[in-house]
């Protein structure tokens, strides 16, 4: 028992001792040099594209954060399309952008040069094919559900029943480019515009769906399959690639919701008479996107950073593409499928 007693006597002491020795000394900021940050995403088709410039600054920099980042107004970038530089580039200073006027077609090769201070920066990227939606197939089906006190959709109420026909579930048979690995991204909308006699039209936008195809919650696991890391419980980005298509097609089941039996009644001003809603027109449309490799790993990268958001993991590496510097320079080919499309004209 003695020996017990001193035991622990002498193991207090050593954690007192050890409090009374701790010392915190400040370090002071770390030096890092800011490198170039280059993002952009090049939309085919489109007649002007943007480019985001600016230094990166350190975590150890006590006084920087995103909102006082440096831009390069004054750095010299060359955009080149298929080996040709773009000479009608500008800054725009009201949203601290590099404007350029230069359309991209499938196939196009893009380069981006950029040189500020000594500094040399560069990447490249090849436009991808538009994307191939062979066929759409929708199924109607009811969901009520009892959402409790609390604001959904458009309602506000305490109890909110989901209409009959609440739901459609979107088959979409997509055929991936032949010869080459595919990333897609996808988008559902749902939008409606109401007419008055008097008013300005009003138009609201739904940009979600839900999904269990293993497609979607599989491929945003591709990335870490050498890297042994907790796998991503979300696909924020809604992207994907052609891993699990059957000869060169695949049919992606989504969940989105209906509008096309909204009632006929309902106005977003509460104040306005039924009589002056005129019409109603409803519009659900689906945005496939194909995207280039680099900027579909910036994306999954990207979300793995944001979601494991833990103390004790490994450091996220977000995937970059920038020569000498940061930063993504991805492109996107899209292609809009109207699914359905109806106007309702009140009586």
């Amino acid at each position: 028992m003695l020996v017990k007693k001193y035991a622990y006597l002498f193991l207090m002491l050593g954690f007192t001792s050890c409090h009374f020795l701790e010392t915190e000394i400040d370090i002071g900021d770390y030096p890092v040099e800011p490198r170039i940050v280059v993002n952009a995403v090049i939309y085919a088709g489109c007649d002007s594209n943007l480019v985001f410039l600016n230094d990166s600054y350190s975590l150890f920099d006590r006084n920087a954060s995103s909102q006082n980042r440096t831009y390069l107004k004054d750095a010299q970038s060359i955009l080149s399309k298929n080996g040709v530089p773009n000479s009608e580039m500008y800054f725009r200073s009201e949203d601290n952008v590099l404007y350029f006027n230069e359309k991209f077609d499938a196939g196009d090769k893009a380069e981006i040069e950029v040189t500020d201070k000594g500094r040399k920066v560069s990447a490249s990227v090849i436009i991808p094919e538009k994307p191939v939606i062979l066929a759409v197939d929708t199924v109607h089906f009811s969901e009520s559900t009892e959402y409790g006190s609390t604001t959904y959709g458009w309602y506000y109420s305490n109890y909110y029943y989901l209409s009959p026909k609440d739901r459609i579930r979107l088959l979409i048979k997509i055929k991936a480019q032949a010869g080459k690995k595919n990333y897609y991204r996808i988008h559902a909308f749902n939008e409606l515009t109401i007419y008055y006699r008097e008013l300005e039209p009003y138009t609201f936008y739904y940009q979600s769906f839900q999904s269990d195809d293993p497609i979607l919650n599989k491929t945003i696991y591709e990335f870490d399959k050498s890297l042994d890391i907790t796998s991503l419980e979300y696909n924020e980005a809604n992207i994907f690639s052609d891993e699990l298509f059957q000869n060169g097609e695949y049919i992606l089941n989504l969940y989105t919701e209906d509008w096309s039996e909204i009632d006929k009644t309902y106005s977003p001003f509460y104040n306005i008479p039924q009589g002056d809603v005129l019409s109603r027109k409803y519009q659900l449309r689906i945005n496939l996107q194909s995207i280039s490799e680099d900027l579909y790993f910036y994306y999954s990268s990207l979300q793995r950073y944001q979601q494991l958001n833990e103390t004790l993991i490994e450091p996220i590496r977000v995937h970059n593409n920038i020569n000498g510097g940061l930063g993504i320079f991805g492109a996107v080919n899209e292609l809009e499928y109207v699914v359905l499309e109806k106007e309702m004209k009140n009586p």
